[in-house]
């Protein structure tokens, strides 16, 4: 029966061992790959070998990516052999296995017997210690190694052995010279020896382990560390190059007395003269000193016939290692070396660094060792060092990846960049941004704050660059650091280099947190999960600090200038003390400086003829803007409450009263004004609202950019009037839906375009999610009441929707939202899937609105005129619940405030719109493709012989002469009457008073239109919708 093995750490030693293993026929090996994880699970591993062969893509049983995937098992290991490197100091044992000391596995299956093959001294207490701690019972079966493989990993998945490979195994015990195995401890050798044997790997079982790994070690301490400062491999140091001619060999002199290591290495190879004459002693006298360790640790013991390490154990293991050496393949290195030139931790500690602790106990003094171990060590630091400089180096070249720059192809749009401009231009202000999804709030934003005048803090929560509290510490850090470095770099404002000092800040802060960091995962602890709200107020106190600065700091003019002058500006300036409202003063400083501009340089002709000198005024600073995009995204990217407090406050500080920077929140979740509101924030924004274009605007868009772009024998298939019907002013729905109209060559309609269909399918999951199950008694009484209750009776009996076989709730189609409003604001923001383990549902677990409600406010919004809806109204009307779920839906948008422009028909150009037909030389755009209607004044309408001709208002009811009229077609006479609804319809959207409700899209008005008809009764058959059927028959 095969045993179930563990096999940790995939390098040359694992893959060598895991073949050998499923060679044997008795193991079923599952292998940790970490590095080389994906390598191995695809290709497998080649191994090339005298004594096994060519393998090619050998894999073992199961692969796992980590330890803790290993452990996800229903079968427990018999063994688990550990082949990683011994870095206690980096990655203890204990810590790599912990997955197996801890539940679920270890309350689940008996502890296996752990297997270390690993180079050096005392690597085996620390998992020791853990197994000791978890059963007191007995004594851990813990089996150490000492390992003679000779091999290297060529690459990820490929090993070349040279034919050695001996395994010596004895059991770990915390007491020194037990040179006796008990009947229990030779049975689990002999165990593991009877599964690994089979498949060609020489096991020797010992019975004093210690003793065996002490030899070994003893070659690894000595040769390990010189060959790691020399770089090179051991046959570079025993056996001379082909070209070793062209190396000068260095002078001896005659009359040196050789000393007692030079006469017992006289006769051993060597690559040249000078390394026989000085490295060879050196080395041997390293040895000598390691073999008196050994001869004090490890006496003899004559009545179980071990042997004691003798001082000729140091002339013994030299000449072994030249002679392997020869031997050896000139690409072949010790694994230290190769761990030094790759840059990974090396195993100092355990095969130097353990021998001179045992020295020093024992009393041997051992000087060359010492020094070889902190020689090691510093060209360990040095080498780091070297990389960490190289690596900023490159870094300094790289291109910056954030960045923030205008967007192309904007298309202009005054009155939204003008109100931009002019929050910009006043005082400091926490501004949010509100607007749909789509609608060019990002491109209005970088059109502006990209302009040379200002200096901005951008973060995009689109591709955040933090995602918990430690890496928005960073992330903050960071880019305040650049910010500060580009404020000293700019090219625009000479003298301002000194803010490198202040980028230096934030860089040094980061650093001490790195640091605290650091010695807090050495002790146990973890990494920067211990990052504190306090680190980020006092980023945020030292980023204050540094506005402040900027605001004081008055640049040195040039060289050139009086040095009183220059003197008397900078007393008077320290002498001041800040106002409260500093950027009053500054900014009409800079409105003086600016309009007295011609006068200075006029005068300044005149004072440099008499002076010879030349006053230059200092460059006008620019306003710092903390600019945040998609900041909905703030409390599911940041759980913590208080981070989210003190972010927010901070922001207040810098805006209301300290003045410093202006402060922009952009979002397109109307939910984040109640969620600041509710974290007592919002009180002290102002709110901008940005709506899709107006119609004026879409129509130059239209005729400008659009139209050319369409092949002339198609124009006539396009109508202006219709399209802006369902795209309103959407240019983005615009310009896909133009792009698809040419590759469909003409054929493709707004009801087979891809936004329509997205908009149809979205409010049809949502009546059928909300309609699967019916609702209980009371909410189908309470929504009998709703329906009896209407406030537009009249407007409503024009289409009134079927009533039968309609539930009016159930499950809901949910749509994720990373903000999440709650009763309580420091909540944690809900997940997409909320579950709850108790019996009674979540209120996510239900539909929020029902079926009749969507298609009530559905049926009132394909009304003609019917523009936006009142929020509290309807909330009163319908439940808040109801209502925020449409919101949040994406079925309704819902503003604060008026949008900028105004969108649609617009009542300030109503006096200037009339029908085509009022034009006999050519006929309008309701009955030409490509024509566009153009502004027509009054007084050059000629054709009004009535009132009407004053205001602008056409009267369709109101007589005229029968030759003053011009027929209308039929088409014009539908765009009449939708004018007619437009003019009604903003008029009434002027009147409400509050936050207002409208379709989230123009599209998606035009689909309620189509759903809404789909419910309808045919009066003609009078049969019912077929999306009445899709439940259960239910009577409303």
């Amino acid at each position: 029966m095969s045993e179930e093995i563990l096999l940790i750490g995939y390098g040359g030693v694992g893959a060598m061992y895991s073949y050998i293993l499923t060679k044997g026929g008795r193991a079923r090996v599952t292998a940790v790959a970490r590095s080389n994880y994906a390598t191995v699970l695809e290709h497998g591993v080649d191994i090339q070998s005298p004594k096994y062969g060519a393998v090619k893509a050998f894999k073992p049983y199961r692969v796992c990516a980590s330890v803790s995937e290993a452990a996800d098992t229903e079968t427990p290991y018999t063994h688990v052999i550990v082949t990683t490197k011994s870095l206690p100091e980096v990655n203890p044992t204990s810590k790599l296995v912990g997955p197996l000391l801890s539940a679920p596995y270890s309350t689940k299956f008996p502890q296996p017997t752990y297997v270390l093959v690993q180079n050096g001294l005392g690597v085996e207490s620390d998992l020791y210690g853990a197994l000791k701690a978890i059963s007191t019972d007995e004594e851990p079966r813990l089996i150490t190694c000492s390992l003679y493989l000779m091999m290297r990993q060529v690459s990820l998945n490929f090993v070349k052995h040279s034919g050695l490979d001996t395994l010596s195994i004895g059991m770990y015990r915390p007491q020194p010279n037990v040179t006796v195995n008990t009947p229990r401890e030779q049975n689990i050798l002999e165990r593991f020896s009877a599964i690994l044997s089979p498949g060609g790997t020489e096991v020797v079982i010992v019975p004093e382990i210690q003793r065996i790994k002490f030899t070994k070690n003893v070659w690894n301490s000595v040769m390990g560390p010189i060959l790691v400062l020399v770089g090179r491999g051991a046959r570079d140091v025993f056996v001379a190059p082909e070209d070793a001619d062209k190396y000068q060999a260095a002078h001896i002199p005659a009359d040196t007395t050789p000393s007692a290591s030079q006469t017992v290495t006289s006769d051993m190879p060597a690559a040249f003269p000078t390394i026989k004459e000085y490295t060879l002693p050196l080395i041997y006298e390293a040895f000598q000193e390691v073999a008196a360790v050994g001869c004090k640790a490890f006496p003899a013991a004559p009545d179980d016939g071990v042997d004691g390490i003798t001082p000729y154990i140091a002339e013994t293991v030299m000449r072994k290692v030249a002679a392997l050496a020869v031997k050896s393949d000139k690409d072949e290195k010790l694994s230290i070396l190769v761990d030094a030139e790759m840059g990974r931790p090396m195993e100092v500690e355990v095969i130097v660094g353990e021998m001179v602790r045992m020295g020093r106990r024992m009393g041997v003094p051992m000087p060359p060792s010492e020094t070889l171990r902190s020689l090691t060590e510093s060209k360990r630091m040095l080498e780091e060092t070297r990389r960490e400089l190289a690596e900023a180096r490159e870094r300094s070249q790289l291109s910056p990846t954030h960045t923030f720059s205008a967007l192309p192809g904007f298309y202009d749009r005054p009155a939204e960049l003008k109100a931009i401009e002019c929050v910009l231009a006043g005082e400091p202000t926490f501004t949010v941004l509100f607007g749909a999804s789509s609608v060019g709030k990002t491109a209005l934003l970088r059109q502006v704050l990209t302009r040379s005048k200002y200096h901005v803090l951008h973060f995009d929560l689109r591709i955040a660059g933090f995602a918990d509290l430690a890496s928005l510490y960073m992330s903050l850090s960071q880019q305040m650091e650049a910010f500060f470095m580009s404020i000293a770099q700019d090219s625009d404002m000479p003298g301002y280099e000194d803010f490198e000092k202040q980028a230096w800040g934030f860089k040094h802060d980061r650093l001490s947190v790195e640091r605290r960091l650091s010695s807090q995962e050495n002790t146990g602890n973890n990494s920067l999960g211990d990052i504190k709200t306090s680190d980020v107020a006092r980023l945020l106190e030292l980023f204050q600090s540094s506005l402040l600065y900027y605001w004081n700091f008055q640049p040195a003019l040039s060289s050139t200038t009086k040095s009183p002058s220059k003197g008397g500006d900078a007393s008077s300036t320290q002498s001041k003390t800040r106002q409260p409202s500093r950027m009053k003063l500054f900014w009409g400083r800079r409105k003086k400086a600016e309009k007295d501009k011609a006068k200075t340089d006029r005068t300044e002709g005149n004072e440099e003829a008499e002076t010879g000198e030349k006053e230059k005024a200092p460059p006008v600073k620019k306003m710092p803007v903390f600019f945040i995009d998609e900041a909905h995204k703030l409390p599911a990217l940041i759980r913590s409450t208080d981070a989210m407090k003190c972010l927010l406050d901070a922001m207040l500080v810098l805006t209301k009263q300290d003045r410093l920077c202006h402060v922009i929140h952009a979002t397109s979740d109307p939910f984040y004004q109640t969620w600041l509101r509710q974290l007592n924030v919002m009180q002290h924004c102002k709110i901008l609202t940005i709506g899709d274009y107006p119609k004026l605007e879409t129509r130059k868009y239209y005729r400008d950019h659009l139209l050319p772009s369409v092949p002339p024998h198609l124009r006539p298939r396009l109508d202006f009037e219709a399209l802006y019907e369902a795209f309103g002013g959407k240019l983005a729905h615009w310009q896909d839906y133009i792009q698809d109209f040419v590759n469909s060559g003409g054929k493709l309609e707004v009801k087979k375009c891809s936004h329509f269909l997205q908009a149809h399918a979205l409010l049809n999951l949502h009546v059928i999610h909300s309609s699967q199950s019916p609702p209980p008694d009371a909410e189908r009484s309470e929504a009998a009441r709703n329906d009896g209750h209407n406030n537009n009776a009249s407007t409503q009996a024009l289409h009134q929707p079927s009533m039968s076989g309609i539930p009016t709730s159930g499950t809901g189609f949910r749509i994720y939202s990373p903000l999440q409003v709650t009763a309580d604001p420091h909540a944690a923001p809900a997940t997409f899937q909320q579950s709850s383990s108790s019996s009674t549902p979540e209120p996510s677990a239900t539909a929020e609105f029902t079926a009749m409600q969507v298609l009530k406010v559905m049926n009132r919004f394909a009304q003609p005129g019917t523009r936006a809806l009142s929020y509290f109204m309807l909330c009163r009307e319908m439940g808040v619940q109801a209502v925020d779920g449409m919101v949040r839906g994406r079925i309704l948008d819902l503003r604060w405030t008026d949008p900028i422009s105004k969108e649609g028909w617009d009542p300030r150009i109503a006096s200037m719109r009339f029908r085509e037909s009022h034009a006999p030389a050519e006929r309008g755009a309701g009955s030409s493709g490509t024509m566009v209607n153009e502004e027509v004044p009054i007084h050059d309408v000629h054709h009004l012989q009535t009132p009407q001709r004053a205001t602008g208002q056409l009267d369709l009811t109101e007589s005229v002469y029968e030759d003053n009229m011009i027929p209308l077609s039929d088409a014009e006479i539908v765009r009449e009457t939708q004018r007619h609804w437009e003019r009604q319809g903003a008029e009434e959207e002027e009147d409400i008073v509050g936050p207002k409700l409208v379709p989230t899209t123009p599209i998606m008005r035009f689909a309620m239109r189509e759903v809404v008809q789909e419910y309808y009764d045919d009066e003609d058959d009078r049969t019912v919708s077929e999306y009445a059927s899709l439940s259960g028959p239910e009577e409303y």
